[in-house]
Parts: C-alpha cells; sequence; structure tokens
C-alpha cells in the first residue's frame, strides 16, 4: 500500500517505464480508487487514458489525444517556437520498441502527401529489414509512426505530410554536433513547424545560441564553404568539421525532450530553432514529419528530388 503514495502525489516513479511497471502503477492506482494518466504520470478522478486503450493501441484514441495536445500548446509554440508532445506510446508499444533489434543501417524512408492507412504497410515493409524481429513489433512501430504522422496533419488543419524514418546503427557522424537551423522547405507566408521524434536510441538536441554575432558569422561560412568546395568533397568536410567545432562553443544545449516525447519547432523563419543531430553511440531509429498542403509537399519533393 505505502508503494501507492508517490503515485498519488505527484508522477510515475522512474522505474515505471516498461510494461511490467506501467501494470504495476495501474494496480497500484486501482488499488487507491483512482484513474491513472500515464502521459502526466498522475491520477485523475475524471479525464484520463483508459488502461485498455494503453494496453491495446487504440490508434483512433490515441491520435485524437496527440492532436489535441497540439491544438492545446499551439500558443505556447508561438511564444517559444519550439514545444514537447508525448507520443502516446501505449504499454504494448513501449515494449516492442524495447524489444525491437536494429541490426544495419536502412536506406531513408520518404513519404510525401496525406498519411492513410496503406502507409502503414509501407513502413512495416521498410522496417521489417533493419533486423530479426518479431512482425508484431514492428507492426506496432509502424503504428506509432502513422500516429504521429495524422497526429500532425491533423493538429495543424493541413492535408499532406513529408516523412522521414531514419534507422542507424552507431556511427561518428555526429560525435562533433551539426548545430543549424531548417531552412523554407516550401513557398508560404505562414510559421511551419515540424516534429521529430527518436523512437529508439538518442534525441535530438536543441540550443541557445551564446554569441549571436559570432553565431550568424558562421553559418555566412558555412554557406562559403559550400558554394567554394562544391566539387572538392574533402576540403568541404575538412572545413565542416571545422566550423563545427567553433560552432559547440557558441551554442548551449536546452530543451531536451522527456523520454517518450516528440518535439514540435519551428523551421524555414529568422527565428528557426537551432538543432542536433545527438551522437550516434546505439542504434536509432528517428523520425521526422512536416505538415503543409498538398501543393507545399509537392513542392517539397520535386526540390528534394
Amino acid at each position: 500500500t505505502s508503494l501507492a503514495f508517490p503515485l498519488l502525489n505527484g508522477c510515475i516513479p522512474s522505474y515505471a517505464t516498461n510494461f511490467t511497471s506501467l501494470h504495476l502503477a495501474f494496480e497500484l492506482a486501482d488499488h487507491a480508487g483512482a484513474k491513472l494518466n500515464v502521459y502526466t504520470g498522475k491520477m485523475f478522478k475524471e479525464s484520463f487514458v483508459s488502461k485498455k486503450t494503453l494496453e491495446e493501441s487504440d490508434d483512433d484514441a490515441l491520435a485524437n489525444s496527440i492532436v489535441s495536445d497540439i491544438q492545446e500548446k499551439i500558443g505556447l509554440l508561438e511564444q517559444q517556437n519550439l514545444m514537447h508532445v508525448d507520443m502516446r506510446l501505449s504499454v504494448a508499444e513501449i515494449a516492442s520498441l524495447d524489444r525491437v533489434r536494429v541490426e544495419k543501417d536502412l536506406p531513408s524512408f520518404d513519404s510525401y502527401g496525406p498519411v492513410g492507412d496503406e502507409l502503414k504497410a509501407r513502413l512495416a515493409e521498410h522496417l521489417s529489414t533493419m533486423g530479426e524481429n518479431d512482425p508484431t513489433d514492428i507492426e506496432r512501430i509502424s503504428a506509432v509512426i502513422h500516429r504521429l504522422s495524422a497526429g500532425m496533419q491533423n493538429g495543424f488543419g493541413k492535408k499532406s505530410v513529408w516523412i522521414t524514418v531514419r534507422v542507424s546503427m552507431p556511427n561518428p557522424a555526429f560525435n562533433i554536433t551539426r548545430w543549424h537551423t531548417d531552412g523554407a522547405y516550401f513557398t508560404t507566408d505562414e510559421k511551419t513547424y515540424k516534429l521529430v521524434a527518436t523512437l529508439k536510441g538518442a534525441p535530438t538536441l536543441f540550443g541557445n545560441v551564446i554569441d549571436e554575432q559570432a553565431y550568424r558569422q558562421l553559418e555566412d561560412t558555412e554557406r562559403e564553404n559550400q558554394n567554394k568546395n562544391e566539387n572538392n568533397p574533402s576540403a568541404l568536410e575538412a572545413e565542416d568539421m571545422r566550423i563545427r567545432r567553433e560552432m559547440t562553443r557558441l551554442i548551449e544545449s536546452t530543451d531536451a525532450p522527456a523520454p517518450r516525447q516528440a518535439t514540435v519547432y519551428l523551421v524555414g523563419h529568422e527565428n528557426a530553432v537551432i538543432h542536433s543531430e545527438p551522437a550516434i553511440k546505439e542504434p536509432r531509429i528517428f523520425v521526422s514529419v512536416l505538415p503543409g498542403s498538398r501543393v507545399q509537399i509537392d513542392e517539397w519533393r520535386a526540390a528534394s528530388e
């Protein structure tokens, strides 16, 4: 009984991150006569996501909760240019992500267009090649990506998205951080926001500039390097590494997402959010979702191909 008190007075204990311990949290909540909201770690008598929804991956209910989360935080996003949202992972999905094995790098998966049911099958076909895994685990991970994509499309009232999924083995590519902002993806007069989520491995890093003038100068140097050494890969890489090292002195890390959170941030704007890939020391499954109109996403597809 004493174990129930931390739950009633605060959040799920740090050990409650897998299938077994979340079940324990539910049982403690039931014993205390309360309902557990695993997204905040708190108990409520009324507004809650049911144990059945979380165990059985009710995609519609979980997707709708992501849409609500995004819409409720739009004001915060306008002010801060960045917000974290819970990925609404079910207990079974958490277990699948913990269990799934990444045994090789995969080519980037890219999808352009409205989020439809066929997306799950395409994702599953792609992800099934990353290692020897239970097909059920692959289906659950595909459902998570589908849900995040639908959440961004519907949360921002758009008709289309660009989805990228990257599956990576440990590598040294980002041992030196690559601090940067995302430019404009398509023509628009509105602010554009992008979601990133790491389903397995280290999350995307976010930062603030310490010295704005020095940072802008380095951005100019970076563009000059791209133009000057476009046809000289070794010189391009050497100068890029030098610029990256300089950047690390000008950026302080901040706003890290908590486990099981995705991040939505501003792109293509003078106040676009600075971020970097993390050092990839363990297998990683990364997802990004950019919402837009069909014309806008088609414009980006044509530019990127």
